[in-house]
């Protein structure tokens, strides 16, 4: 059986915390909450991917919000590097068909998962695709 994404991120959690570590320690300054992980466009990612996300930040350390598809990264000039593993996101969308009798519609829902890098992990990208981080005090 495939495993979601919720069990990936899970696996970790419960494997961080089996050897006594706190992954949902803070890592991001609080002078610059609220960091929402944000997508390409710099809209804040929704639903389930906040959370997942929030908490993939949290347990890699990541400061930067940002986050991007291989291509959308590929798109900007920047490059994965090697190595790096991606953070799982969902994707939900609706479908409209049309009726062949004229009725209404039918609409389809269906999920699909695809992966993100934060920018963290990835070079060459411009500037202000990276989290400009300030001084942490103990």
């Amino acid at each position: 059986m495939k495993q979601t994404a919720l069990d990936q991120l899970l696996e970790k959690i419960i494997a961080r915390m089996e050897c006594g570590e706190l992954p949902w320690r803070q890592p991001w300054r609080n002078s610059a909450c609220p960091l929402l992980p944000t997508r390409a466009d710099g809209e804040p990612f929704s639903g389930a991917n906040l959370w997942l996300l929030a908490m993939q930040m949290a347990m890699n350390g990541w400061e930067s919000p940002r986050f991007y598809t291989f291509n959308q990264a590929k798109a900007l000039g920047g490059m994965v590097r090697k190595g790096e593993k991606g953070a799982p996101a969902i994707l939900y969308k609706t479908r409209e068909i049309e009726s062949d009798e004229g009725d209404d519609p039918k609409v389809i829902r269906f999920l699909r998962s695809y992966v993100v890098f934060n920018s963290e992990q990835i070079e060459g990208l411009p500037q202000e695709c990276y989290a400009v981080p300030d001084k942490r005090h103990p």
